[in-house]
């Protein structure tokens, strides 16, 4: 037995190690070479993928309710394999979009647009959270919103199936006459329900320019997003579309250096962002998940609130300074210094049961309020966000004095109906 210790291996040459970087890029080449030629092959044989309109996806989510739903047990639950939740009812029309001015009107987001204001090609926002908090729900229901005023749409998921994404859709924009929406689950799990299948219909025939992708993994990088949105624009008569990338450090997943990844992906987004000759340009809504380090910050609205506007600390008694909160997502910190408007976003925990209290701040904006904020209410069921309501959130929970300050502050004025979404 040796006492010296571990032998260390010698450090390779730097001829040696240059060849080897050498070798490794050969091969990447060659990799995507073949990529490239096998993709050329399917498409002469199978022709050109379809591209991805919701109508699609609704098609693809109905032919998956053909196949039997196998749910396994778990310790304490059912002993035999096949068996599944009450189907709902749904027999009232709970899974269409509301027809009341007054419905309508709660999911306006006065507060929140106030600040916004319009989108228009060149426009590039991030959106920064901590896990499960929300940020998904919110791009999805900005997206529908704009799909559903005509605007070409573009989500690019690289965490969600097209099946859960169509789900997701058609839970967020049914009406409340359901106990806070019924859950999109529950939505997923009936795809042969009568209500269902009008529920898609609908959703199909109010968007059909919204483009559902779940990309697949050797196309989750910014040439495969650049390839999938010019064909958006050709097929919307080169309109301009609204972009949604779900998220960031996905896109990049396939690179050695994530960091340096999302460095690139940060002035590609720029760039085809804005227009140019016959480009028509994109508005770009990017959602970046927070660093660890960072996710106290993100624990409630009123973390969020206290780091945005400073305050006092309740052991120490002593004054806390607000914190910058630009840079705050896992490895994207250049991509938000690139961005015009960066947003950070947070809701309340509870039970699924009931309403949350949801914030959104702005930590960066070159159009608008700087360091201004939103509350809006969130159904986490159905994955909307409301026109916040104090009285609506969960019982025995202590909402923020600050809060229904806001409320006050930011009453919408009478007959005010959805936001406008003509520019987006």
């Amino acid at each position: 037995m040796n006492d010296d210790g571990p032998t260390l291996m010698p450090e390779p040459a730097p001829e040696m190690l240059a060849e080897r970087v050498k070798l490794r890029d050969t091969k990447r080449q060659q990799r995507k070479t073949l990529d490239d030629e096998i993709g050329a092959l399917d498409e002469q044989i199978d022709g050109p993928r379809p591209l991805p309109t919701v109508a699609v996806a609704v098609e693809q989510f109905h032919q998956s309710g053909e196949r039997p739903l196998q749910f396994l047990p778990l310790p304490g639950g059912h002993a035999g394999l096949g068996d599944r939740p009450d189907t709902p009812d749904w027999t009232g029309g709970e899974l269409l979009p509301p027809d009341s001015p007054t419905d309508r009107g709660k999911r306006s987001w006065y507060a929140f647009y106030k600040r916004w204001g319009s989108w228009w090609p060149g426009r590039l926002a991030v959106l920064v959270g901590g896990t499960g908090r929300g940020k998904s729900s919110f791009a999805l229901q900005m997206a529908e919103a704009v799909a559903s005023s005509g605007n070409p749409v573009l989500y690019m998921s690289a965490e969600m199936g097209t099946d859960e994404l169509v789900a997701r859709l058609v839970a967020l924009r049914s009406r409340p006459t359901v106990a806070y929406g019924p859950a999109w689950s529950d939505v997923q799990m009936n795809p042969k329900h009568p209500a269902v299948r009008t529920a898609t219909a609908r959703l199909a025939g109010d968007c059909p320019a919204l483009y559902l992708w779940a990309a697949p993994l050797k196309e989750r990088n910014a040439e495969g997003l650049l390839s999938m949105l010019r064909r958006v624009v050709a097929e919307s008569n080169g309109r301009a579309p609204f972009v949604v990338v779900d998220y960031v450090q996905r896109l990049v997943s396939g690179t050695d250096d994530r960091r340096t990844g999302v460095s690139d992906l940060s002035g590609q987004l720029r760039h085809l962002s804005r227009p140019n000759g016959d480009w028509p340009g994109a508005a770009v809504l990017a959602l970046s998940t927070t660093a660890r380090s960072h996710y106290e910050l993100f624990a409630s609205p009123e973390t969020l609130k206290g780091a945005l506007e400073g305050g006092v600390n309740a052991i120490t008694k002593k004054k806390t300074p607000p914190v910058d909160l630009v840079g705050l997502g896992k490895e994207s910190g250049e991509l938000e210094a690139d961005a015009p408007t960066v947003l950070c976003m947070t809701t309340a925990d509870g039970s699924k049961a009931y309403p949350r209290a949801g914030l959104v701040v702005w930590s960066k904006n070159r159009h608008g309020e700087r360091k201004g904020k939103a509350w809006l209410t969130f159904l986490p069921a159905c994955g909307r966000f409301e026109r916040f309501d104090l009285a609506a959130l969960e019982p025995g929970r202590k909402a923020l004095q600050s809060a229904a300050k806001m409320e006050a502050k930011e009453a919408e004025p009478a007959g005010v109906d959805a936001v406008a979404t003509d520019a987006y």
